[in-house]
């Protein structure tokens, strides 16, 4: 599974039970009850979201403790994501930072999402599963 911004988002500023369901998923990878993945994009996104929300310093050590979560393995942004990524947003009209979460799901053969985003219900080639659906044990 690769885990979208949303979900490092939510564990990181909110308070109620997404937060709690983001939160549990971290503690799910801490005890090896999950393996995903993510991009050096997730990370970027998160870092300017909680700066913003928050402040840079805050911001900066969410992604020193992303980086720090067992079982989350960092997958590469590169030449074959940059072909793939324009042509998901051209066939399912996405934007371009989703085309490159979608593309590395598609390249990378992860098949799966967990996304709050919608859009990527859109993309065929990749299945979205929702926050309040992801089985937290």
């Amino acid at each position: 599974m690769y885990l979208d911004t949303n979900v490092f988002i939510y564990a990181a500023l909110n308070r109620e039970e997404k937060g709690k369901r983001c939160r549990k998923m971290m503690e799910m990878l801490g005890r090896g009850k999950l393996s995903c993945a993510i991009s050096c994009l997730v990370l970027d996104e998160v870092a300017w979201a909680v700066s913003k929300h928050r402040d840079f310093n805050t911001g900066m050590k969410v992604w020193g403790d992303i980086l720090e979560v067992p079982n989350l393995k960092i997958v590469s942004i590169d030449e074959n994501i940059a072909v793939k990524a324009p042509s998901l947003m051209d066939k399912y009209r996405l934007r371009p930072r989703d085309a490159i979460h979608a593309a590395l799901v598609v390249e990378n053969a992860i098949g799966t999402i967990v996304s709050d985003d919608s859009d990527f219900d859109r993309v065929n080639e990749i299945q979205r599963i929702k926050l309040d659906e992801m089985k937290i044990t």
